[in-house]
């Protein structure tokens, strides 16, 4: 390892306690690890080693249509060392690029139709009918709907009602 590294060591059980003897106070193959020095940058085993690392995920794109910007930023994971390669780009590097660039869709109203005139609430002498306003097709892209919920009433049936005869038999002459 070149520059600062670590060391791990690991507890190996070589016989398990039998027949009444003292177990181990360590599990088997527990682990530690202590901090060290690795070979020193100049070594001849580090000269030459290239710098790694890679870009993260796109970010999200800053417009939904008409043409955005989506970012990634660039992580080094090893350190070029002396006589090694460059990374493509430093810690912390921005690489950029276009998205959704679609155009934005036009505003567009609801649209819908009347349905049919209910039947005349009276049969003469005037009544009312209704009809209703019905979306068969919502609004997007900030549309407007104005009719939603719309309704209209006529008068009708303004006739006036038939009057029936009315009457009966007066009393006998004297």
């Amino acid at each position: 390892v070149c520059g600062a590294g670590r060391k791990l060591r690991r507890f190996v059980v070589r016989q398990a306690a039998v027949r009444g003897g003292v177990a181990c106070l360590t599990p088997a193959d527990h682990e530690e690890e202590l901090p060290c020095a690795g070979q020193p940058v100049t070594s001849p085993l580090c000269r030459g080693l290239s710098c790694e690392g890679a870009y993260g995920d796109w970010g999200p794109c800053s417009r939904s249509c008409m043409g955005g910007v989506q970012n990634r930023t660039y992580a080094v994971t090893r350190a070029k060392m002396p006589g090694g390669g460059a990374c493509e780009a430093e810690e912390g590097g921005v690489d950029s690029r276009a998205c959704n660039e679609k155009p934005c869709p036009r505003p567009s109203d609801c649209r819908g139709r009347w349905d049919s005139w209910s039947k005349c609430t009276h049969p003469c002498s005037g009544g009312t009918r209704t009809r209703r306003w019905k979306v068969t097709e919502a609004e997007h892209s900030g549309g407007a709907c104005e009719q939603r919920d719309a309704k209209e009433t006529v008068e009708c049936n303004e006739h006036p009602c038939p009057v029936p005869c009315h009457g009966g038999w007066g009393p006998w002459s004297a």
